[in-house]
């Protein structure tokens, strides 16, 4: 009988996941690629038994060789770098979005102050305040997520 350890955890603040397969942990990865890793934890397993009802019991070295020499070893040497590219993405969308709400509000502030020097009214001035606040929190979001 196989048993395979399997703990969990939500990353709330960059919205990922982090997993810990029989001792092993790998921080912020996405639903897709948790799924990946359980699915290559259970093929290990169900490798490992088979080979314990019909060869006998193999040691882990053999259980390792034989799993090297197989397609699902793609999925450890390739999942922490999809794991680093999906949060790199995910933070220069952000980043990004960030920085272009702040260019717009820059530019419709400027117009104001333009308005203003000129001795006229700004027309929508709270929602121009608001607009500012958004892209405020926005950035400030962006900058501490790196």
């Amino acid at each position: 009988m196989q048993e395979l350890g399997i703990k969990l955890w939500r990353n709330d603040g960059v919205e990922d996941w982090s997993i810990e397969i029989n001792g092993l942990r790998h921080e912020h990865v996405c639903a897709q690629e948790m799924e990946e890793l359980v699915e290559a934890a259970m093929v290990v397993a169900e490798r490992s038994s088979l080979a314990e009802q019909h060869e006998g019991a193999l040691d882990r070295t053999e259980i390792i060789s034989e799993l090297n020499s197989s397609p699902t070893m793609w999925v450890e040497v390739t999942q922490p770098q999809s794991a680093i590219e999906h949060q790199l993405d995910k933070w220069i969308k952000q980043v990004t979005g960030a920085n272009d709400e702040l260019a717009t509000v820059l530019i419709r502030l400027q117009q104001a102050f333009e308005l203003l020097l000129a001795g006229q009214k700004i027309p929508e001035a709270n929602a121009l305040l608001a607009q500012a606040e958004r892209a405020l929190k926005a950035a400030q979001k962006a900058k501490n997520v790196a």
